[in-house]
């Protein structure tokens, strides 16, 4: 068995696959014979949508080692009525019977270092407790030589279906070596993604036209979004000063929908050089006009404010926020908010551009441990859960929870449909621990005030491709000896 040098995770471009499977359809397209339409749906309509066939683990324990947070979106302990939460729930019942397995869940905090320490010590004991493990992407454990290369088991795992989140997965592979992968099981893939809120009795009372057409026309741009938060700011309290909470503000975020903005301007750090390496050659005026944009609406915009100190959901709940950048979780916050709101993308650099990006800050990945008892079940497990996800989770959470459940109106249904089809990931984003957390710092450096990107950058730039050399080096010698 051979063992993995320190792994990257690299995700640029994403499109998250989330259109609903139609059951029996596609079979049925060619039958001519016109018999009950009930026995033809019987007959043809596929209860799986893997290809993974016949097997039987004779009642042994998938044991999962899994954050103490994602139990509920993981594996719940029953039905509770909960629409998403059935569902999850009755995906495991459905999988262990089909395979004849008992799954096991075991969880630990959301500590790095605990969760770096406990695999280190599972692989040096030889322990064979877990079967797949589910870390969050930034705490580092994929670099440390802990997990099998998926690719042994490609006759089990078909990663080009959509239950495999491509952007991550195609990236993630450097040098034939593919170590974590990222699918459906995963809801953060679509909580995590950053948008913007919008107050509509505002709007309307501002007279500022309607919002979605605008999107929907192409010109939702930085500039519209200024335009737009200058008429939307009011000193009500006619003390000088525009002041969260006592004033109406145009816009307010905190730390991951201020990194939002950078990356909905088009900001890209790292591209695939031709020998399938990775490479910074972004920095150019194109590069530092984003930067000084983002600059300048953060720091020198009244009508903006950063913080990250409260709650922005209560603030726009109350009435005198007109946009919010935050996560489409926080619909979870804003449920019982009296004033109608609206959901859409945050804007484009300007008309050059030409999609608009969602930023999203991340989820954990899933990986079979070098040590595991039974490697083929655990792929089989991991390829049939995923899989199940996408039929029967996704479109739950999707469509019934999110969509009609939490949004208002049809037009952020299809906002949402919008915003989640252009879902991106930063190669160094994804590795942030092996690139010295270089895509973090541009958006630090804003926050901090500083101005002239470009000569800071030339001050860490060494440093930053040092690390990304060093890294690339893992796989390459990885590869070389396997």
């Amino acid at each position: 068995m051979k063992r993995p040098a320190q792994i990257t995770t690299i995700l640029l471009l994403t499109a998250l696959s989330l259109q609903l499977l139609a059951c029996g359809d596609t079979e049925n397209s060619g039958n001519e014979t016109d018999t009950s339409t009930e026995s033809s749906a019987t007959e043809t309509e596929k209860p799986f949508l893997d290809n993974l066939g016949e097997y039987d683990f004779n009642g042994q324990d998938f044991t999962m080692l899994i954050r103490e947070n994602k139990v509920d979106t993981t594996a719940p302990e029953e039905e509770t009525g909960d629409v998403v939460s059935d569902a999850i729930y009755n995906r495991n019942a459905k999988i262990s019977e089909r395979f004849n397995v008992n799954i096991v869940i075991e969880t630990l905090p959301d500590d790095s270092n605990m969760w770096n320490s406990t695999l280190d010590g599972e692989v040096m004991a030889g322990s064979d407790v877990y079967d797949v493990v589910m870390p969050d992407y930034w705490w580092g454990c994929e670099t440390r030589g802990l997990f099998l290369d998926l690719h042994d088991y490609d006759s089990i795992f078909e990663f080009d279906q959509p239950w495999w989140t491509a952007g991550w997965n195609d990236n993630a592979e450097i040098y034939g070596q593919l170590y974590s992968a990222v699918g459906s099981m995963s809801l953060d893939l679509i909580k995590n993604q950053n948008v913007m809120f919008f107050n509509k009795e505002l709007v309307d009372s501002l007279n500022i036209g309607d919002i979605y057409e605008i999107v929907e026309s192409g010109d939702w741009t930085l500039d519209k979004f200024n335009e737009f938060i200058a008429i939307g700011s009011s000193d009500i309290n006619g003390d000088g000063e525009l002041k969260l909470g006592d004033d109406q503000l145009g816009y307010a975020c905190a730390l991951q929908a201020g990194r939002a903005m950078l990356a909905s301007a088009g900001m890209k750090i790292a591209t695939r050089a031709e020998d399938g390496a990775w490479e910074y050659n972004f920095m150019n005026e194109r590069f530092v006009d984003r930067y000084d944009e983002i600059y300048n609406l953060i720091n020198n915009n009244k009508s903006v404010v950063y913080d990250t100190a409260q709650s922005l959901e209560n603030v726009f709940k109350g009435g005198r926020l007109l946009f919010l950048g935050a996560s489409i979780g926080s619909t979870d916050y804003l449920r019982d908010m009296e004033i109608d709101y609206g959901i859409i993308p945050m804007p484009k650099m300007d008309d050059s551009q030409e999609d608009y990006v969602t930023y999203n800050f991340g989820t954990y990945y899933m990986a079979i441990l070098l040590t595991a008892a039974d490697p083929e079940m655990s792929a089989v497990m991991l390829e049939a859960l995923n899989a199940e996800s996408y039929k029967n989770v996704v479109n739950v959470y999707y469509d019934t929870a999110l969509k009609n459940k939490y949004s208002r109106d049809e037009e952020s249904r299809k906002m949402i449909d919008l915003i989640n089809s252009n879902c991106f990931f930063d190669f160094t984003f994804v590795n942030e621990t092996s690139t010295d957390r270089i895509v973090m710092w541009f958006f630090d450096q804003i926050v901090n005030k500083q101005e002239g990107i470009m000569s800071l950058y030339e001050g860490r730039r060494a440093g930053f491709e040092q690390k990304l050399a060093d890294l690339l080096e893992t796989y390459k010698k990885n590869a070389e000896e396997n």
